[in-house]
C-alpha cells in the first residue's frame, strides 16, 4: 500500500490559516491521517487580522452567534503609506543589520510597516477548537481521521498557557488529540533544553521524538 505524507510548512500560520489550508488540499489528495500541530502561540495568531512576524495580513474567524464567521478575505494587499523620501530611506536602511536592530526595538510598527491595531478579537481557543472539529468533521466524510497534537515549547515563541483550555473543547468536542506539552514533562531537564534551536524551534531529535509520540498514538 503506497503511503504519502503531505508537510505544508509556513511562516507564522495560525490555527485558522492552517484549517484552511488543509481544507482546500482535503479533495485534491483524499488523506487517511490529517495531523494539525500546534503551539500555544497559534492560538494566539488566530486573534489577529494582521500577523507581522507571518506574511501581514491574514484571514481570520469570529465565533458569533453561534457560528464561525470568515474575514479578510480575499487577504487585502499591504498599502503602504509612505512616500517616496520615506521609502527610498527604509531601503537604505535596511542593508544596516546596527539600523535594523535599533529600529526593530525602538520603531517596530514604522520599520516592519504595521498597522498600530492589529488584533481582531480574544476568542483564540473557541475558534481554534470550532475550525479543528470542522474540519475533522469533513475529513470523516471522507472516510480520513483527524489527530489534534499539541506540541511545547520552551518560552522561546511564547509559552504553553492557552493550550489546556483548547485540549479541553476538543475534547468536549470528540476530537482525537495527543497531549505532548504535558508527556514532554517527562523528559529529563538536560534532554528538554537539548530539543530546541536558538529561537525556540524544535531540534532534529525533538522532531524525532514528537514523531515517535504521534506514531505511538496512531497504532504504528
Amino acid at each position: 500500500q503506497r503511503q504519502m505524507c503531505i508537510r505544508d510548512r509556513v511562516s507564522a500560520y495560525g490555527i485558522d490559516q492552517a484549517v484552511l489550508r488543509a481544507e482546500s488540499l482535503l479533495d485534491q489528495f483524499a488523506p487517511a491521517i490529517i495531523i494539525v500541530a500546534f503551539i500555544s502561540d497559534d492560538i494566539n495568531r488566530t486573534e489577529f487580522h494582521h500577523y507581522p512576524w507571518g506574511m501581514g495580513n491574514k484571514p481570520y474567524f469570529t465565533h458569533t452567534n453561534g457560528e464561525l464567521q470568515l474575514h479578510n478575505t480575499p487577504v487585502p494587499r499591504r498599502e503602504s503609506q509612505n512616500n517616496q523620501a520615506t521609502l527610498l530611506l527604509r531601503k537604505a536602511l535596511k542593508k544596516s543589520i546596527l539600523a535594523d536592530k535599533i529600529l526593530y526595538k525602538f520603531a517596530f510598527n514604522w520599520w516592519r510597516q504595521v498597522p498600530e491595531d492589529i488584533k481582531a478579537h480574544d476568542q483564540g481557543e473557541k475558534v481554534s477548537a470550532e475550525l479543528i472539529m470542522r474540519l475533522s468533521e469533513r475529513a470523516e466524510r471522507l472516510g480520513a481521521r483527524v489527530l489534534a497534537v499539541a506540541l511545547t515549547t520552551n518560552g522561546r515563541i511564547g509559552d504553553n498557557t492557552r493550550i489546556p483550555a483548547l485540549l479541553e473543547l476538543l475534547s468536549d468536542g470528540g476530537v482525537d488529540f495527543l497531549d505532548l506539552v504535558e508527556q514532554s514533562k517527562d523528559l529529563d531537564e538536560t534532554t528538554f533544553m537539548n530539543s530546541f534551536e536558538r529561537y525556540g524551534h524544535y531540534t532534529p531529535e525533538m522532531n524525532s521524538w514528537v514523531a515517535q509520540q504521534i506514531a505511538a498514538h496512531l497504532g504504528y
